[in-house]
Parts: structure tokens; C-alpha cells; sequence
């Protein structure tokens, strides 16, 4: 299978969100991304109930460092479990689920949030668009832990529901984006898939993120290795995971 254009991804993406959609409510388990554009970001945020919600500025958060990086892994790759609290992560998927059907793209067979803007290539720019006030909060958690720098805040992200089976194939983010990605996932477990190259196709780290960690990856993890969400039912019995529910997060075992 050849790897995934980002960019085809995003055209297809602003094409359907161009179409009028009749999204149907599901509860599955979800993953908040937020890499940073290189576009600077605009006050403001839609009204809707969700916008209510902010995440808590403490207590204090894991902070980025050497005793969350996950051996086994490509360098520049870390984990952080229990990021969030489980009341927040409730927060988070309500308010993710609160958000009108026109919110929402359906993209190969699943569908996703874009929040901030639709990154496009040069000569465009990215068209700013409003950021849910408890997504912003969000971001302002990810700079207080370390992960983007304050001079430069996240202000963009994709929020991707995964039904069961349901996945994303091999692909790199590209250059749009700056060279880091935090992902928090919610609602459920998620196998994470990092890959040696466009040719040689062997996982080199397969993880098992838990709800309610953050992961984040950059530079090498970002520029030189494909990553993707594998379509499986279940992660049952796959071997070689690198179980990140775990105290050990270097731990590889058979579910």
C-alpha cells in the first residue's frame, strides 16, 4: 500500500466539508492532535454549549522530559499516561460530541474535527478559523508542560474518531505543520504504529496508548518515519506491543 499524500487527505477533506452532511452521534474512541501551524493564530471562539469547558491550569501536569520517553520507540518520542483525569477526559469527549453535524468531515470511511483552519500549501495560506475555547485550554496545557514552545502555540488540530476496525494508513504530516505532534487519546485504548520508511514497511514500534496519555513526537520521529493507526477490531493478541498502560512502558508483550 502506498503511502498516504497528506495533502490529497486535505483537499478531499475541504471538498466535504463543503457538502452538507447528515453525521450520525457515536460514542467511539477519539484522539486529539494538535501539531502548530505555521500561521498565527486569531482570537475568538464559536458559541456553542461545548465552549464552556475549559481544561483545569492544575494541578500541575507531567512536564516533557527524559523520564517520559518511550524506549523502543524512533527517537523524539514520549509518553505521558494519565494526562488527563478521567473527569476531564469526559469533559472532552462531550464536548467533542456537542459539536453541530456540519462540524464534523467524513474522511475514508470514518470522520474527524478540523479546529483552527484548513492548513493549505503555497502560495495560500491557511484561512483562520475559530478555536473551541476547551481546545484552546488544551493548547495552553500543552505549552505549560513543555511540549510547544509559548512563543509559538499550537493553533490548530484534528480531532479523529476511530470506530472500531476503522483506522489511518501510513503517512507523514508534512511540512505545513511544524515538527511536532502531541495526540491525547480518549474514550478507549489505541494501537499507534510507527514505520522504518516509504519502502521498507516493517513497524519499527508498535504502542498501545492508553486513554488518557499524550503522546508526542518531533524531528526524527516526525521528518524521517511514517506513522498510522492500524484498522484492527481489537488490539487482543497482537504481539509485540509496547504496552504504554503500563508501569514500564518498555515492556513488549503478547495482549
Amino acid at each position: 500500500m502506498a503511502a498516504l499524500d497528506f495533502m490529497v487527505i486535505m483537499r478531499e477533506e475541504r471538498a466535504k466539508a463543503r457538502a452538507a452532511r447528515d453525521c450520525v452521534a457515536a460514542s467511539p474512541a477519539k484522539a486529539l492532535a494538535g501539531p502548530s501551524t505555521r500561521a498565527p493564530a486569531e482570537a475568538g471562539e464559536p458559541e456553542a454549549s461545548e465552549s464552556r469547558f475549559r481544561l483545569a491550569a492544575g494541578p500541575p501536569r507531567e512536564v516533557l522530559g527524559e523520564s517520559s520517553v518511550v524506549h523502543g520507540a524512533p527517537p523524539t518520542v514520549w509518553h505521558m499516561r494519565d494526562w488527563v483525569s478521567a473527569d476531564e477526559e469526559a469533559a472532552m469527549l462531550r464536548a467533542a460530541d456537542d459539536a453541530p453535524a456540519s462540524q464534523w468531515t467524513s474522511l475514508r470511511g470514518r470522520r474527524l474535527q478540523n479546529m483552527g483552519g484548513v492548513p493549505r500549501p503555497a502560495p495560500d495560506v491557511m484561512v483562520q478559523e475559530p478555536i473551541p475555547g476547551w481546545v484552546r485550554s488544551v493548547f495552553d496545557a500543552l505549552v505549560a508542560a513543555g511540549v510547544f514552545d509559548a512563543a509559538a502555540p499550537p493553533n490548530h488540530a484534528l480531532l479523529n474518531e476511530y470506530q472500531p476496525g476503522q483506522g489511518i494508513g501510513p503517512h507523514r504530516d508534512g511540512p505545513l505543520y511544524e515538527p511536532t505532534v502531541a495526540i491525547i487519546s480518549l474514550g478507549s485504548p489505541c494501537s499507534f504504529e510507527f514505520l522504518a520508511n516509504d519502502t521498507q514497511r516493517a513497524p519499527l514500534a508498535s504502542l498501545l496508548l492508553p486513554a488518557r496519555g499524550l503522546l508526542v513526537f518531533r524531528h526524527a520521529a516526525y521528518h524521517e518515519h511514517l506513522h498510522t493507526v492500524p484498522a484492527v477490531e481489537t488490539d487482543a493478541g497482537r504481539a509485540g506491543l509496547i504496552r504504554l498502560d503500563l508501569d514500564s512502558g518498555v515492556l513488549h508483550c503478547r495482549l
